[in-house]
């Protein structure tokens, strides 16, 4: 940290967030922000994926947040600044925590609530 930026020279060929976005010791809080901006997404995810499974269906709200998941990623991967990244991770967030609540409920429901216990103890649910 104490050497002058322009004497820097990456020794390893692969690109990390460090060197991508040039993030130095001064701004050594932006590598934990990528982690402290996608809680606040999960949040959010948690309160408004219930609603519109509700409204919308299970199923067409699993799908769409799987798809919305998959389009953030590859946004996040080419993502030119470090805060368009950041706003990509949180939501990110909001879809992966979406995803990860209503696919449980969602598979509950293939078999009857009567069997449901059953199920469980032999962990068939999960095999699904």
């Amino acid at each position: 940290c104490k050497m002058p930026r322009e004497n820097w020279d990456w020794v390893r060929s692969d690109r990390t967030m460090v060197s991508y976005f040039e993030l130095q010791c001064d701004s050594s809080y932006a590598i934990l922000a990528s982690s402290l901006f996608f809680v606040p997404g999960t949040v959010v995810g948690l309160a408004v994926s219930g609603y519109l499974s509700d409204k919308y269906g299970r199923k067409k709200t699993l799908l769409s947040s799987i798809i919305l998941s998959l389009i953030l990623a590859i946004g996040q991967t080419f993502s030119s600044s470090y805060p368009l990244f950041l706003t990509l991770r949180t939501l990110s967030g909001v879809t992966s925590v979406a995803y990860m609540s209503i696919h449980i409920t969602y598979r509950d429901e293939f078999f009857p609530s009567t069997k449901r216990p059953v199920c469980y103890f032999l962990g068939v649910s999960n095999a699904i």
